[in-house]
């Protein structure tokens, strides 16, 4: 039986889930949030504002490619070092994540750090590592998940080099080729950025078209630009297997023109995102 017990609980420490606990807090309420990953959720962390620091330097990158069009000669070509430019990074993101922390602490929030696991009675065990932490029980719950990148189960999905948008944030050095998995506007923005920083991308995307959602006007017009850039771009490729071929990464993949395969460094998975629904199955 959990001894101590709180007005609302909420799961998952996110933009949903911190926002609830202040207000919930501030309306009177003995308050408590779990969050097993991080504060701040996928957006401060591994989305929005590490996306946004990184294209900030990929702009960067790409408009130094111009400067003796304007008139400025450097004395030799600039050289980018990615474990600086992930440093410049994480300092945006702490600065982001570390206001979370403040807010939770000004407003009486308790935080717990751990897996939060709900029963039907409404109670939540908080684990870490495996090992069951602190147990409690709350009036009212909130569930704040979040989502998780979708990995589809063809083989090779689990194989070395292969990532996804929340992991690949902080890799030791710049790829010279990647393959992205996915038009979406996830994909998209991270083949931006890959190829600001001088990546050879390639995009394969299911639909006839990237970026499906988008106004049609304005989407002819981005795809006509990242192909002047550089980008590959191949719509209707239904990917079937990831394998490794040497040092790359083999993509098998059938397309309009038959089954045809594309080989880089790396490969970047993007292809949707999934509820968060770890620790809640005994509710379902």
């Amino acid at each position: 039986m959990a001894s101590t017990n709180y007005d609302v609980a909420i799961i998952g420490a996110g933009p949903g889930g911190y926002v609830a606990a202040i207000r919930a807090a501030q309306l009177g309420a003995k308050t408590a949030i779990i969050e097993k990953q991080y504060l701040g959720g996928t957006c401060l962390n591994v989305g929005c504002i590490p996306s946004k620091a990184m294209l900030h330097i990929a702009d960067v990158m790409h408009s130094m490619s111009s400067l003796d069009e304007l008139g400025i000669h450097l004395p030799q070509p600039p050289t980018f070092d990615m474990r600086e430019a992930v440093a410049f990074k994480d300092k945006v993101v702490k600065r982001m994540t570390s206001g979370v922390g403040t807010l939770m602490k000004g407003n009486n929030v308790d935080v717990y750090d751990g897996l939060g696991t709900v029963d039907a009675s409404h109670n939540i065990t908080v684990s870490k590592n495996g090992a069951s932490q602190q147990q409690f029980s709350a009036d009212k719950i909130i569930l704040a998940t979040g989502s998780v990148p979708l990995m589809p189960p063809f083989p090779g999905i689990d194989g070395k080099n292969v990532m996804n948008s929340d992991t690949c944030w902080n890799l030791p050095k710049k790829p010279e080729s990647l393959i992205c998995v996915g038009g979406g506007v996830i994909g998209m923005e991270l083949a931006c950025m890959f190829d600001g920083l001088g990546t050879k991308v390639t995009v394969l995307e299911m639909l006839p078209t990237v970026l499906a959602p988008l106004d049609d006007e304005v989407r002819k017009l981005l795809v006509r630009i990242l192909t002047k850039r550089g980008i590959n771009i191949v719509t209707g490729a239904k990917v079937q297997s990831i394998s490794d071929e040497g040092d790359k990464k083999k993509v098998t993949a059938e397309t309009d023109k038959g089954e045809q395969t594309f080989n880089s460094e790396y490969v970047l998975m993007a292809v949707s995102r999934r509820a968060n629904t770890s620790g809640l199955e005994q509710l379902m």
